[in-house]
This record gives C-alpha cells, sequence and structure tokens, in this order.
C-alpha cells in the first residue's frame, strides 16, 4: 500500500509543471518536503520558489524566527544541508516573508502549478495542521510530501 505521505507516481511525467512553492522550515516535514520539491523541479525543469514564514503567532519552531534575517539563516541552512552546492541547474528562488505559514504559503503559490508541504504523520489525526489548511485554501495543487 502506498503511503498517504508519498509522492504521486505521475508527478514526474507532467508536463505542465513550470513553478512549483515549497514551504520550508527546520523539520523533520519541513526537509522532507524541499527534497521532494527539489526532485519534481528538477525533473520538470520548473523553477523552484522556496518559502519560509517568520513573525507569525505561532507556538513551537515558528516563534523562534522572528525576524526576516532568522528566517532566511535558517532557510539557508537547511537548503544547504538538504542540496549542498550542486543544485542541477535547477532555477531556485528563496524568500522569508513575515506572517502565518497558511497565509504566506497559500498567498506565494498564486500562479503556481504546484505548492508543496511537509506533513508530518499527525495531520492524519487532526484538520488543523499547517498541511491540511493549505491544502484545503491553496489555488493551485498541493502535495503534501
Amino acid at each position: 500500500m502506498m503511503s498517504m505521505l508519498a509522492p504521486p507516481s505521475g508527478l514526474d511525467e507532467r508536463a505542465d509543471i513550470r513553478r512549483i512553492v515549497v514551504g520550508v522550515v527546520d523539520s523533520r516535514a519541513g526537509r522532507r518536503a524541499l527534497r521532494v520539491a527539489f526532485d519534481a523541479a528538477r525533473r520538470n525543469h520548473a523553477e523552484l520558489v522556496v518559502i519560509t514564514s517568520f513573525g507569525s503567532s505561532a507556538r513551537g519552531r515558528n516563534a523562534t524566527r522572528t525576524t526576516f534575517t532568522e528566517a532566511l539563516r535558517e532557510q539557508g541552512a537547511v537548503m544547504s544541508q538538504e542540496l549542498g552546492v550542486d543544485r542541477w541547474n535547477v532555477t531556485i528562488y528563496s524568500d522569508a516573508v513575515r506572517g502565518e505559514p497558511v497565509e504566506v504559503l497559500v498567498a506565494c503559490a498564486i500562479g503556481a502549478d504546484l505548492l508543496i508541504v511537509g506533513a508530518s504523520r499527525r495531520w492524519l489525526r487532526t484538520d488543523d495542521t499547517v498541511a491540511s489548511r493549505c491544502r484545503r485554501a491553496a489555488t493551485c495543487g498541493v502535495l503534501l510530501a
């Protein structure tokens, strides 16, 4: 049986994916989302937009990113660790945006073909996670990685 968190097998065969947005935080799910998004961008010759939100009222990990500089530093560290220096000719844009993670990701994904969000297994038990809320609100396809 295929895991509900696995990317669909047809993802790399879709020629109409040109812009992928991924939400990245320093977590297991965030790192997985970045790897899946990078691989999809490479296979589809799509541009990759890496977004980290900061300054939200969120608790936990999100509460530690209170400034633009902190958010970019975290994002850069995750990208370096997960992607290394050889980026396989994938065009990558990155930004840190102030706001609640769901609102930021959904807004940044307007006009994109795909939004990829890291999802822990917890999303299977609750409907109030960033991943599940993005899935409901986004105007493009959403992949929970």
